[in-house]
Order: C-alpha cells, then sequence, then structure tokens
C-alpha cells in the first residue's frame, strides 16, 4: 500500500452519507481511499468481505463525488495518497456540527 510504503496515514474523508445516530452520537460516514487498479477491485472486495469487523467490503467503488468528495488531494484526516474507516466512531463521537472541521492538511 503505498501510504505505508511513504510512512504516511492513509487519507481519510467526511462523506455525504450519515450514519446511524445512537443517543447524543451522529455524524456522516468516514472513509478512507485505496487506489487499486479497475481490475484489483473484484478479488480486493471478495477478500476485504469476508472481514466485516476490520473495514470489511469497499462502501463505494468509483467516483468520489457520489460521497461529497469533492477533491482526492484534500482528505479531511490522514495525508493525500473508501472503505469504511473506524475513525468515523471518532468522529461520531464529537459534538455535532452541520459544518465539518476545516481540512487539517491545507
Amino acid at each position: 500500500m503505498r501510504h505505508t510504503e511513504e510512512s504516511k496515514n492513509v487519507p481519510m474523508y467526511i462523506t455525504n452519507r450519515p450514519c446511524e445516530s445512537a443517543g447524543p452520537f451522529r455524524g456522516n460516514l468516514v472513509v478512507s481511499m485505496r487506489p487499486l487498479l479497475p481490475g484489483d477491485v473484484p478479488r480486493a472486495t471478495a477478500i476485504t468481505r469476508r472481514f466485516p469487523r476490520v473495514h470489511g467490503a469497499p462502501v463505494h467503488v468509483g467516483a468520489p463525488a457520489a460521497l461529497g468528495i469533492a477533491a482526492l488531494d484534500r482528505p479531511d484526516f490522514g495525508d493525500a495518497v473508501c472503505r469504511a474507516c473506524g475513525s468515523g466512531l471518532g468522529r461520531t463521537s464529537q459534538p455535532f456540527s452541520p459544518y465539518p472541521n476545516p481540512n487539517p492538511n491545507p
């Protein structure tokens, strides 16, 4: 994986898809992006769907704009280098704001 080879954190993006609320905790799904060749997607999906407790299968393949991601070179978290990401839990445990956090990596 490129982010590992470059000793960087995986890029993460806040999507336009709301998570299921749990009491006071709510927020949108956070995804991480793993660049794959189109021909590798079916195999990666088959492998990762067997591990739903640790990311699981991709939640989206294709145009990032369909998830409300405007620019892959400007992640909301991590380093710029789409499967569900455990950081979403941290995001939902923060006080809710209708405005996403400003990009910490300008």
